[in-house]
């Protein structure tokens, strides 16, 4: 299989700069933006592994997938997918507001939502949580 650079390069630079956005945006609190980093996260890691096939969500369909949380259509999977990384996204703000002003309550709000949303995107992706 021959390796195609350009989408691994674009992939790396939408990895680099939506963790950038998201990291610097969690610790003024802003979820909206940290989300948003975080789905350009998403879409390089996704880009640069799998090419610009990824950007088509009817060309890119999980294949060979057997799980009881099967969910084949990839826009429906895409929103789904959405929610868990809002949930990732709410947790490392509400952690990165925890370093500022420590309070257990905060961490632990900041690892349900880190972890439920990890949990449930990676369901959403893999089709399997583990």
């Amino acid at each position: 299989m021959q390796r195609r650079w350009a989408p691994v390069v674009a992939g790396s630079a939408l990895v680099v700069a939506g963790s950038s956005v998201a990291g610097l945006y969690s610790f003024r609190g802003d979820v909206p933006v940290v989300f948003v980093g975080f789905c350009l996260f998403v879409a390089g890691y996704f880009v640069a592994r799998d090419g610009w096939a990824v950007l088509s969500p009817f060309e890119y369909a999980l294949g060979g997938v057997e799980s009881s949380v099967r969910t084949e259509h990839p826009l429906i999977r895409g929103g789904l997918g959405l929610v868990g990384i809002f949930g990732i996204a709410a947790g490392v703000t509400q952690f990165s507001l925890t370093v500022v002003d420590p309070s257990v309550a905060g961490a632990v709000r900041a690892g349900v939502y880190s972890v439920g949303g990890y949990a449930w995107t990676h369901v959403v992706i893999h089709q399997s949580l583990f």
